[in-house]
């Protein structure tokens, strides 16, 4: 079975806000939802739980005992997931990706990458050698190649 119908992810993302906010208005103006949409979320996960996580007062949401159970691990998942994900996004980020054709690359970018990296220790570089039909995403009156940080989407 998918995890997405084990578990309602949306939900859980909406019951941690809320529960960190203790506010079901404030959580939707985090996640940009209105507080209906909040409530409205909170009750499928209730429903799906079999058990209601908050005490629902006027103007005030406390946590119930599974509430104040689930709230921390649910907090914890979802720093676990932003950590391998901001780990992954640091990386791609930190890396120097060109784009070339292969007469350049072998004539002229192996001589000089070795260099680079000896000056920027910190950095990654790769090359993507093209065909000469491939089109550039840089028009090529600019360059013959392109460079780019990241993905290595110039």
């Amino acid at each position: 079975m998918k995890l997405s119908r084990q578990f309602p992810l949306n939900a859980l993302h909406v019951f941690e806000a809320a529960a960190r906010l203790k506010s079901f208005t404030r959580a939707g103006e985090e996640m940009g939802m209105t507080q209906t949409a909040v409530t409205y979320q909170i009750k499928l996960l209730e429903d799906h739980l079999g058990e209601p996580l908050f005490f629902r007062r006027p103007r005030q949401v406390t946590l119930t005992p599974a509430g104040e159970r689930l709230a921390p691990k649910v907090a914890e998942g979802f720093s676990v997931i932003a950590e391998a994900i901001g780990g992954l996004k640091d990386q791609s980020e930190s890396m120097l990706v060109i784009h070339t054709t292969a007469t350049f690359a072998t004539r002229w970018l192996a001589h000089h990458l070795g260099t680079f990296q000896l000056e920027t220790p910190a950095s990654q570089c790769g090359s993507k050698a093209r065909p000469t039909w491939w089109i550039s995403p840089v028009p090529r009156r600019i360059s013959p190649s392109a460079a780019a940080r990241g993905n290595g989407r110039a």
